[in-house]
């Protein structure tokens, strides 16, 4: 559902993407998977053609969470993208 998404998200099918992904996300909580982080990368991502607030709440759980695990490289992405999320949302102002 997670690549779906994503893939749905490059096509421009937003509303389906998020619909994947959000369910993805979901799951992923239910499950504690080990890669929650990722999906809610990916979740935030899709948000920010919706929703910069949300995006950046699930932005930052996410960094929350790699960091948490040690994954440095889901650590560094996901300051790149809270970084262009805010240059977004000051273009869009």
């Amino acid at each position: 559902m997670n690549d779906l998404a994503t893939v749905l998200d490059a096509q421009g099918h937003y509303d389906e993407a998020y619909s994947h992904v959000k369910r993805a996300a979901e799951l992923a909580k239910v499950t504690q998977h080990p890669e929650e982080h990722m999906v809610l990368n990916n979740l935030a991502a899709i948000l920010m053609h919706r929703n910069f607030l949300q995006a950046k709440q699930v932005y930052k759980e996410a960094l929350r969470q790699a960091e948490q695990k040690g994954d440095a490289d889901s650590v560094r992405h996901i300051q790149k993208e809270l970084a262009e999320l805010a240059k977004r949302k000051k273009g869009s102002e």
